[in-house]
């Protein structure tokens, strides 16, 4: 009966790792490169497929001229005119003299 410690029998599994990759260099490399093509392909579908899709998508909401709030903003546009047409008559000091 051959009982192996479990912590040797991962050992033997790590350090047999690097054979079996090397072994399967091209198959891996592969791999990784399949990897990253489909990456950049999701990357691009999120950054501009899905983009001119929500944009395409989104209805223009009935944008109407708001008379009200263009009159309470001229309002309040004039009144700050006003205020600073008309100077104050204090006299502030040089700092820099």
């Amino acid at each position: 009966m051959n009982i192996t410690n479990p912590t040797t029998a991962i050992k033997n599994k790590i350090l047999k790792m690097p054979e079996a990759l090397a072994l399967r260099a091209f198959l891996i490399t592969l791999c990784l490169i399949l990897a990253s093509l489909l990456w950049g392909v999701f990357l691009f579908y999120q950054s501009v497929i899905v983009v001119e899709i929500s944009q395409q998508n989104m209805v223009a909401n009935n944008n109407q001229f708001q008379y009200n709030i263009y009159q309470s903003v001229l309002k309040d546009w004039q009144a700050k005119q006003a205020h600073n047409a008309n100077p104050t008559n204090i006299i502030y000091l040089n700092p820099f003299k």
